[in-house]
């Protein structure tokens, strides 16, 4: 597990806004633990702006190419996690619309813990620490995250 995975949203072949903004948060994290990070772009064709993640903070890049990707399918895209998680150690999601419903769903499937709207990542040794904001954002709350952890990071 020295690798985090980020689940990188498209639509209609293009990478959605923010994807260099969660690579950065996952790059950070993964410079402080000596890990790599791998994006993963589960599509239903050819995405564009592949060639550029390395250049944000992808160590490596995954497809998934699969007809019922044309549009969001979080069945698909859970299955995909899934199938390759035990290899990382943490998973991150951008905390879009698209993303609150995909990230408690990948987590349920891990039988992981689930950190929604996080503005700030570390490691803490065998820990993931994450900063939230809570109470309509009046307070922020700490919160250490063990295991293979799904990470929603607010964009902005």
């Amino acid at each position: 597990m020295t690798a985090i995975l980020v689940i990188l949203e498209q639509r209609s072949g293009s990478l959605r806004k923010g994807t260099a903004e969660l690579l950065g948060a996952a790059r950070h994290l993964a410079d402080q633990a000596g890990a790599t990070v791998d994006a993963l772009v589960c599509g239903s064709g050819p995405v564009s702006g592949l060639d550029g993640l390395g250049a944000v903070g992808a160590d490596r890049v995954l497809t998934a190419t699969h007809a019922d990707f044309v549009h969001y399918c979080p069945d698909g895209i859970v299955a995909t996690v899934a199938s390759i998680a035990s290899e990382y150690r943490a998973v991150f999601i951008a905390a879009t619309s698209t993303g609150k419903d995909l990230a408690p769903r990948v987590a349920a499937r891990l039988g992981s813990t689930c950190a929604m709207d996080v503005t700030s990542v570390a490691s803490e040794g065998a820990m993931i620490r994450v900063v939230r904001p809570v109470y309509a954002g009046r307070a922020l709350q700490t919160v250490d995250l063990a295991g293979t952890p799904v990470v929603a990071v607010r964009p902005g």
